[in-house]
């Protein structure tokens, strides 16, 4: 009995390595976003064009650098704790807060940003 509930337990519960997909998920974000490659962070967020992406205020602007602080991940969703830098046409900008992940499946959608 107690071998058929390790089994069990072994069958549920998060797919291994979830932070780290979350993790890799934020960071391909947000190198599309330092590449300016619109598709990707449209494909990342799950909208088409014609909606304005979660960042969209900042996205306008350079992305200069980011780093992914911390991950905190609970079921099938994460939070990226980051800190931004970028550069506006008429100063330069550094944030930190939160990134927000979804977990669709095997794939990661960012779903939402709060700064700090």
């Amino acid at each position: 009995m107690l071998a058929l509930g390790l089994v069990l337990c072994g069958c549920a519960g998060d797919p291994p390595g979830a932070p780290e997909l979350a993790h890799r998920a934020a960071d391909r974000y947000l190198t599309a976003w330092q590449e300016g490659d619109w598709n990707r962070i449209y494909e990342f967020e799950g909208r088409l064009p014609d909606v304005r992406p979660i960042l969209h205020q900042a996205l306008t602007d350079k992305l200069e650098f980011y780093t992914i602080n911390e991950v905190r991940y609970s079921d099938s969703a994460a939070a990226c704790a980051v800190t931004l830098r970028w550069i506006a046409p008429e100063a330069e900008y550094t944030v930190t807060g939160e990134l927000y992940l979804e977990r669709i499946g095997m794939d990661w959608r960012v779903t939402g940003f709060r700064s700090f």
